[in-house]
């Protein structure tokens, strides 16, 4: 749950109160179309959620008669109409216009007490074609802990009951005075409960929320705390985000360029745009690299079966003849870590890599104890052009240079001049078709198991990806519409008062 509510706050709100002088990592809009598919989600989810729940009892009367009514429960619901459109910028953020039509029944049981006399029964209740009519904003705050965190405000609001009818069981004298009450209880409650429930509960929930996602297997983090206040561009809504990556518990703000984002108004035909720029994936580099997770150990069982390790058996031989007199037919390790952090440069053309790091070289002795023998200093750059197949990012790699030196060694007179032969044809014969052979299948967006993308593209410029995308069906934004409950599978807040 906790991946769709950040989905969603990522894709519907901004904030901005780490200041507007911070360029943003990444932004984010959401386009009409995109409203719509939320809309469609939002009315599907409460649809299936608010049917069979159940209602606090309600009571009153006066010095003559009293009344309650209990074990109530909805027994319909539908929104046959829930349109949100996207208004110009206001004195508190980006308006947003609501809409909506809705019907519901409520079933339930009676008592009521007139003058000592108790009568009881069942009661049905519904309400037909209600419609509301809303218009909030979206601003930005700073939140508890620090970071610009969404706000949804309060502006106007106008609600019609439309057709209210009551049904109880042996009285139906009464089933109009009921239906009068309830109707203008509606009519005159609903939308101080809607506002409410706005400046109460839903500010004290965004005010709560971290900004923060898991980035790489709870290792990193992912922060996405807004930076400006939401802007209107051709009827979407436009974010800026820190887009920063940090270790997580271990948070260090980098100081790397941010590129710029060239405003591009024209982004409206798909549902979602994200822009991506290479500080996000540069202040990855830096925290893995801080946290030392760029660190693997190479042996026997991570190469291809036809691959040998084995001192006194091909490629180890000939690289490191050495190697292979002083300690024969014995395996071989590498450990590859990096040297500094690595880098990502994107542009028109192509995404290029850069990877400085060191290979520390081991040999496993007859008593099983392992035995340093030499360092290597590596700087290999790749470059790689991407794209999308279905809910996979793709990638064409290409190589573009290595260079390999000889740091320290405990071997004298070691040399490296045939390892470094068959670095460049092992790269382009064996590494970068691999790569390549793995990128035509594609690695899955992270996140996004819960629906399915359509007409998607990676558009690469300078400094950033830019993705857009279209969404067929699926469950994203759902966690946005989870109603609180009581302590009794209640909603609040729901307590209307009937006179």
């Amino acid at each position: 749950m906790d991946r769709l509510i950040f989905w969603s706050m990522l894709l519907l709100w901004s904030s901005s109160t780490s200041g507007a002088h911070v360029p943003p990592g990444m932004e984010t809009r959401i386009t009409q179309s995109g409203l719509d598919f939320v809309r469609n989600v939002a009315v599907k989810k409460m649809e299936s959620m608010v049917i069979g729940k159940s209602l606090p009892g309600q009571s009153g009367g006066s010095t003559f008669y009293s009344y309650e009514a209990y074990d109530m429960y909805i027994s319909s619901f539908s929104v046959p109409t829930l349109n949100v459109y996207v208004k110009d910028v206001t004195s508190t953020g980006v308006g947003l216009q609501v809409y909506a039509v809705a019907n519901v029944a409520v079933s339930g049981r009676y008592e009521v007490w007139i003058v000592g006399i108790h009568s009881s029964g069942t009661l049905h209740a519904t309400i037909k074609s209600a419609r509301l009519s809303m218009l909030l904003s979206l601003n930005t705050t700073r939140g508890d802990h620090g970071q610009g965190v969404p706000l949804i405000q309060y502006n106007q609001c106008s609600f019609d009951s439309g057709s209210v009818s009551v049904y109880l069981s042996g009285h139906s004298k009464w089933d109009d005075g009921a239906a009068d009450k309830v109707a203008d209880a509606l009519d005159k409650q609903t939308c101080s409960q809607i506002a409410s429930m706005i400046k109460g509960r839903l500010r004290r929930m965004m005010l709560e929320q971290t900004m923060k996602q898991p980035f790489y297997q709870g290792t990193l983090e992912l922060d996405y705390s807004f930076l400006t206040q939401p802007s209107s561009i051709n009827g979407s809504i436009g974010m800026k985000h820190k887009g920063e990556v940090y270790a997580a518990n271990y948070p260090r703000m980098t100081s790397l360029p941010v590129p710029y984002i060239p405003q591009d108004r024209s982004c409206v035909s798909k549902m979602f745009y994200v822009w991506i720029t290479d500080f996000l994936f540069n202040s990855a580099g830096c925290a893995a690299h801080d946290r030392r997770l760029l660190r693997y150990t190479l042996s026997q069982k991570d190469v291809p079966p036809r691959m040998s390790l084995n001192t006194s058996q091909f490629p180890i031989n000939v690289m490191f003849p050495q190697v292979a007199s002083m300690y024969p037919k014995m395996m071989m390790q590498f450990t590859v870590y990096s040297a500094v952090p690595p880098q990502v440069n994107t542009t028109k053309a192509k995404m290029t890599s850069y990877v400085y790091g060191y290979i520390d070289a081991a040999v496993t002795l007859r008593n099983n104890s392992v035995k340093y023998l030499f360092t290597l200093s590596s700087n290999l750059s790749m470059s790689f052009n991407l794209g999308m197949k279905r809910q996979n990012v793709t990638w064409i790699a290409m190589f573009e240079s290595v260079t390999l030196d000889l740091v320290k060694s405990t071997i004298s007179g070691l040399k490296i001049d045939k390892l470094k032969m068959f670095l460049q044809p092992a790269m382009k014969n064996y590494v970068i078709p691999e790569l390549n052979r793995r990128g035509k299948m594609g690695y899955p967006l992270p996140g996004l198991e819960e629906f399915s993308l359509m007409n998607t593209n990676i558009t690469q410029g300078d400094g950033f990806l830019k993705v857009g995308t279209d969404v067929s069906s699926g469950q994203l934004f759902t966690g946005l519409f989870t109603l609180h409950q009581g302590a009794n599978n209640h909603y609040v807040p729901t307590k209307f008062k009937f006179k």
